[in-house]
């Protein structure tokens, strides 16, 4: 995902409130790059919609971001146009502006362009998309990982059916999925990555078993 996100849009973005971020903070599985522009009507009638959907969006903790492409005249309408909008922009002096117009064959704006995380187009369409009831509860969750991780090992120590061997099978396995995930050692796992899993490998009750 940040391979194609940095290959596409750049190094940098622009949060709403003037800020430069890195690409490469960008985790949504869904991506939403609007092409729209203050001087153009349909555009200004059209991004209020959009921003009380992007704003519904992350209140179900929606896997969502929207990346801003501007066709403006000038820097200052791009900054006071962006500063009414929640989400990220492409930088107004970026020469990807023009570009990514062409690569997604944009013939007129608003223009909102849905694609996965690396880059497969879901619709070129995207204003008929979010008008769709479902279109939200369609859209992927946010993984809340420590949280997902904690009632994970939660539910596998605190299960009295289980026997102390299954559930260390099961506490290693996750321990080889995270290391693998992180790609770090299993020890820096434990320890830095999850510090559960680190009391419970060491823990008397389960000496031996690992």
């Amino acid at each position: 995902m940040t391979d194609f996100l940095v290959s596409t849009f750049g190094t940098t973005l622009r949060d709403h409130e003037g800020n430069t971020i890195p690409t490469n903070s960008v985790e949504a599985e869904m991506i939403g790059v609007y092409f729209s522009a203050h001087w153009c009507p349909p555009c200004r009638s059209f991004t209020p919609v959009l921003s009380r959907t992007y704003l519904e969006i992350q209140k179900h903790n929606k896997s969502f971001e929207i990346i801003f492409v501007s066709s403006d005249h000038t820097p200052g309408e791009f900054e006071g146009y962006h500063a009414s909008m929640p989400w990220l922009a492409l930088p107004y002096d970026s020469p990807l502006r023009k570009v990514l117009g062409m690569r997604y064959h944009i013939t007129g704006i608003p223009s909102l362009v849905l694609m996965k995380k690396d880059g497969t187009i879901v619709s070129q369409n995207g204003r008929q998309e979010i008008s769709k009831p479902n279109f939200i509860f369609a859209l992927p969750d946010k993984i809340e990982q420590n949280k997902a991780i904690d009632e994970c090992v939660d539910s596998l120590l605190s299960d009295e059916s289980l026997q102390m061997q299954i559930k260390s099978n099961g506490c290693k396995t996750l321990v080889k999925v995270l290391s693998k995930y992180v790609e770090i050692t299993l020890f820096i796992v434990m320890t830095c990555f999850h510090p559960k899993i680190m009391r419970w490998y060491y823990s008397p009750k389960y000496t031996g078993l690992v």
